[in-house]
């Protein structure tokens, strides 16, 4: 069972791109809990964060 967080911890969406009819992730976001785990029922009430332009070491929001 894959876990889940609390609705009122923001998600964030990842960054992706297609490659040969196949889509890839950054480094961190195929696996991260920010985008996996479903978003609260309630739109409205959802928070969302945008994925950072560049990552150095590691996403700063990265949820493992």
């Amino acid at each position: 069972m894959t876990p889940q967080l609390p609705y009122h911890v923001p998600r964030c969406k990842g960054v992706s791109y297609i490659e040969d009819n196949e889509t890839y992730w950054r480094e961190g976001c195929e696996q991260c809990l920010r985008r996996t785990s479903p978003p609260n029922p309630n739109p409205e009430q959802q928070q969302w964060v945008e994925p950072p332009k560049i990552i150095t070491f590691f996403c700063e929001y990265l949820l493992e």
